[in-house]
């Protein structure tokens, strides 16, 4: 499972269910027959969670720092692979201003990723409302990143994040 959540605009409520397409297990879809596939159980427990800074392409024109939450046991990620959820601030926010809900996230089993965007977070030096339009491509580079580094040796995430969706749609 992955998620794309934006930290502003309307709530709405969604429904967990089985896409018909994949069979996979989401909040948006529901089973072929029409109806909708029960919940799936929360967490009996939760775990640690562990915070790191990243930053995607730290030499390109758009550097974008990263805050990353993730499950942990014993001071290291937790062992397993866990869905990525990436998470998008809104105007003038930062994403250690919801780590009350990342955390949660984590504790519960998600790694959560979220950019710091460069024009729109509460620090810009030059802020504008404009630079909305470069956050999806800033979200495809977070998803990439992301891939990379699950696929890679040397960092202590590699090998626990579920990119499995996003590879299906990076390769597709």
């Amino acid at each position: 499972m992955t998620a794309l959540l934006a930290g502003c605009g309307p709530a709405t409520a969604a429904t967990t269910g089985t896409t018909a397409a994949t069979g996979a297990r989401g909040t948006t879809g529901t089973t072929g027959s029409g109806g909708v596939a029960p919940a799936q159980s929360a967490p009996r427990s939760t775990y640690p969670v562990g915070v790191r800074q990243l930053t995607v392409d730290p030499a390109g024109s758009r550097p974008l720092p990263l805050t990353v939450w993730y499950p942990t046991a014993g001071g290291r990620p937790a062992a397993g692979r866990f869905p990525v959820i990436v998470y998008s601030h809104g105007l003038r926010s930062l994403p250690e201003l919801h780590a009350p809900l990342t955390t949660r996230w984590a504790a519960a089993g998600f790694v959560v990723a979220a950019p710091t965007y460069p024009r729109t977070n509460l620090r810009a030096s030059h802020f504008t409302r404009a630079d909305v339009r470069n956050q999806p491509a800033d979200g495809w580079r977070v998803i990439r990143y992301l891939v990379r580094l699950d696929a890679g040796r040397d960092d202590p995430l590699a090998g626990h994040l579920d990119v499995s969706t996003f590879d299906d749609r990076l390769s597709g």
